[in-house]
């Protein structure tokens, strides 16, 4: 029930309602033991639209078994795990944190060396693939971009004599319609190249629709190679040698694609490669529920068309694994 509906059932204002589910999450949350916990993950969440630099978001340390909060902070990077960082410390409990799961920031990898300098780091393969994806994004933004500005070029060197504007105006139709219908080629598919080659089977029309488009855009056709080559890795390999030699192969096609957000990615992936084979070296770890669980977040914001005491909503986000929203909710 809202605050709203509590206190028109009980007869007492909303303010009542209010104080006392804070006296009662702060009696649950005022100490969150951390005994017994082997593996975490940590996330960010940007939340806060109407504040600035990194105090739009919070940092989220979650237990990986049970699913608890473990600690909520307001910021980003490794200045909002400081308070953590020294309950760890006085809990006794940092030796036998085994391994946490994270995003490649560097700022939630140094805290681990920092703090857990035992625990080993694992990069989500869930972020993994959206670093791909997000590539295929730029290069998709990028191929749009080209197009214009070949457009504007071939129109600027149009500058004829008053006796061959005819012609000019013919061929510069001809010009704008070969631009618009290949923005209208990218842009109406913008979501063709993020699908997995799975549903893709499932949908010929889309999967022909794909095919022409890779094949006019070459730089986005590697990507998608690519981003299909990285699933297949996670999907198949089974051991962390295996996985490894995988991984550097790919990462050596992605060096040589002439690609340059793909050789980027290739950079980062072999810096960060120890990281990425925690995925096999401790199956498991993972931070696969933690978009459902920031999801639980955004919609707790939207309830509340946002929170404007901070207290009360980093103890309703230590209450989220209690809560089952309604799909009528989100």
């Amino acid at each position: 029930m809202s605050i709203t509906d509590v206190a028109d059932d009980l007869g007492v204002s909303r303010q009542v309602v209010r104080e006392a589910e804070i006296r009662a999450l702060e009696l649950r949350y005022r100490w969150v033991p951390l005994k017994g916990v082997r593996r975490i993950g940590i996330d960010e969440v940007y939340v806060f639209h109407e504040e600035r630099g990194g105090r739009q978001f919070i940092t989220v340390v979650r237990d990986l078994d049970t699913g608890r909060v473990l600690n909520v902070s307001r910021g980003k990077g490794e200045d909002a795990l400081k308070m953590f960082a020294s309950r760890l410390r006085r809990s006794g409990v940092a030796a036998e944190i085994e391994c946490v799961a994270m995003d490649m920031a560097n700022a939630f990898a140094n805290f681990v060396r920092h703090s857990l300098p035992d625990a080993l780091i694992v990069f989500d393969h869930f972020h993994v693939v959206k670093m791909i994806n997000d590539i295929i994004n730029k290069i998709r933004r990028a191929a749009m971009a080209k197009i214009n500005a070949e457009t504007r070029q071939a129109l600027k060197e149009l500058n004829l004599s008053k006796e061959e504007r005819n012609v000019v105006k013919k061929l510069e139709k001809k010009i704008k319609d070969r631009q618009e219908k290949a923005k209208d080629v990218l842009k109406g598919s913008m979501k063709l190249p993020l699908m997995n080659k799975e549903d893709l089977e499932k949908d010929p029309k889309a999967k022909a629709k794909l095919a022409k488009m890779l094949e006019e855009y070459s730089d986005l056709g590697k990507a998608y190679l690519l981003k299909e080559e990285l699933r297949s890795i996670y999907a198949n390999a089974k051991t962390p040698v295996a996985a490894k030699a995988l991984l550097e192969a790919w990462i050596a096609k992605a060096r040589a694609s002439d690609v340059g957000h793909l050789e980027t990615m290739a950079n980062t992936m072999e810096k960060n490669l120890e990281g990425v084979l925690g995925f096999w070296r401790f199956p498991g770890a993972t931070n696969a529920k933690t978009e459902g669980f920031n999801n639980k977040i955004r919609w707790l914001v939207k309830q509340a068309y946002g929170y404007r005491d901070y207290r009360y909503f980093r103890l309703k986000v230590f209450d989220l694994p209690n809560l089952k929203p309604r799909e009528s909710d989100c």
